[in-house]
């Protein structure tokens, strides 16, 4: 049997193209992410940079410290400053007690034992305020620029008698400790008179004999630095304080051979 013209068997089929997964361009959300995730990668690499950086920076280098030499007195506790020293001048004869705070030399010759007592404040005769130490000087002879300020000074109070707290053998138990000043109403230096003692007012240093070999023995505030006792004068009234008294125990502990 001759097939129907319009059976559908014998009907070319509509071509249609085969089904293929999509290859065209991005889409416009990958490339969002693709960018965020460039900028994520990024901010990590710099973080990571800058601690290796921190991690690995040279430690800085101490300042230079320029040493210099001081000539104050080193600071000390209470109880290092109060340790008592000995000083012997073989030149001099002479032994002395002082404290840790207070500074011993002698001069070039050896002639002159020297102990300042730590910086302090003083009020001067003229009014003004000062700093400086207290100075006590033991020699065995008398300059005469000593021998001027001696003779030209006034006691400024009566003489104290004092005692010697360990004297040598060959040595007085007791002496006069004397007070100058330019008037009776200033001090200048105190100084040990032995025998000899003043009453306030009267002229220093008559009756005491400062040829030969005679030992001077006095302290004051300042440094006398001409080295004729021409120490800072200060009001008789306010004379006593605690390096005084330390430069008084100094003269006590006074040991000659």
């Amino acid at each position: 049997m001759e097939p129907d013209a319009h059976s559908h068997k014998d009907v070319e089929p509509t071509y249609q193209p085969a089904h293929y997964p999509y290859v065209g361009g991005p889409k416009r959300g990958s490339k969002k992410w693709f960018i965020i995730g460039g900028i994520i990668i990024i901010v990590i690499a710099a973080a990571a940079a800058l601690w290796f950086f921190m991690m690995h920076k040279p430690a800085p280098k101490p300042p230079v410290t320029q040493h210099t030499t001081s000539t104050t007195t080193p600071q000390l506790s209470p109880v290092e400053a109060a340790t008592l020293q000995t000083f012997k001048s073989a030149t001099l004869n002479v032994q002395v007690t002082y404290r840790k705070d207070w500074t011993p030399r002698e001069s070039a010759d050896k002639k002159e034992l020297i102990l300042t007592s730590p910086s302090t404040t003083y009020k001067k005769s003229d009014g003004t305020s000062t700093t400086g130490s207290f100075t006590v000087k033991i020699r065995e002879d008398v300059p005469d620029g000593m021998q001027t300020t001696i003779q030209k000074a006034l006691a400024a109070e009566d003489s104290l008698i004092i005692a010697y707290a360990q004297p040598a053998p060959s040595q007085r138990q007791y002496t006069n400790l004397s007070y100058a000043g330019s008037d009776a109403n200033s001090f200048t230096f105190y100084m040990v008179t032995g025998d000899n003692a003043y009453k306030a007012g009267s002229p220093f240093g008559t009756g005491i004999d400062l040829t030969g070999t005679t030992y001077i023995i006095a302290g004051g505030y300042g440094a006398d630095s001409g080295d004729v006792l021409a120490f800072d004068n200060v009001p008789k009234n306010s004379v006593e304080s605690t390096v005084y008294d330390q430069g008084l125990d100094i003269i006590k502990s006074l040991q000659v051979y």
